[in-house]
């Protein structure tokens, strides 16, 4: 916000690029609580049950990744209708600008899965070149795209440094696309939306059951 402020030919683009990311703000924090939730159950499972955990860190993928293209969707046919219901006319502009930014969830939480599941085994080191690749692809396309598009340039710069830094450098870098296996079966898994819900489903109805 602070960059659109400085860059964007006028003051009222900041403002549309917050009132979007207030929303996404509150959507992708729920990426750390279903991590609160499922990770304790799945290290768990390592020491007791390994191929049920590795059958539960799949899961944990095919949902993350589901639940952020899922969100993308929706909110793409609902902006032009809650924006304006929560921020009133004047912020319709910020619709487009949501959209764009609800398309990162996509990367967002599947990159905040593997990191939380990375920090309950030691290995958060790993995640440190696409937070590297993610903060430098943003401030540089934001430079960029922000004097001449203003609040949709940001958008643009923080989407595709979040798509860049997770999925690009998992690809580039043959310790990080090891370590992804996960991330990248979870592709195949939209295809059956409704087997990761059950699946899912399942998994939790099984942790009530043992608590």
């Amino acid at each position: 916000v602070l960059v659109v402020h400085n860059l964007a030919a006028t003051d009222a683009e900041a403002g549309y690029l917050n009132a979007a990311l207030r929303i996404a703000e509150i959507w992708w924090s729920m990426s750390t609580i279903v991590a609160a939730v499922l990770l304790p159950r799945i290290v768990s499972l390592q020491l007791t049950d390994p191929e049920r955990c590795a059958r539960a860190t799949q899961l944990y993928a095919n949902a993350s990744l589901l639940v952020g293209t899922t969100a993308a969707v929706a909110v793409t046919f609902t902006a032009p209708f809650l924006v304006p219901w929560l921020f009133g006319t004047a912020y319709a502009p910020s619709a487009f600008i949501l959209v764009i930014i609800f398309w990162a969830g996509p990367a967002v939480f599947p990159s905040a899965a593997r990191a939380q599941f990375w920090v309950s085994r030691g290995r958060l080191v790993l995640d440190l070149p696409t937070v590297v690749c993610t903060a430098v692809v943003q401030i540089c396309l934001a430079v960029l795209l922000v004097p001449r598009h203003g609040a949709i340039g940001a958008a643009t710069a923080m989407v595709s440094a979040q798509w860049l830094g997770f999925y690009g450098m998992t690809l580039a870098v043959p310790a990080l696309r090891r370590a992804s296996g996960p991330q990248f079966a979870a592709f195949r898994a939209l295809r059956s939306p409704v087997t990761t819900f059950r699946s899912l489903y399942a998994f939790f109805e099984g942790m009530l059951k043992r608590a």
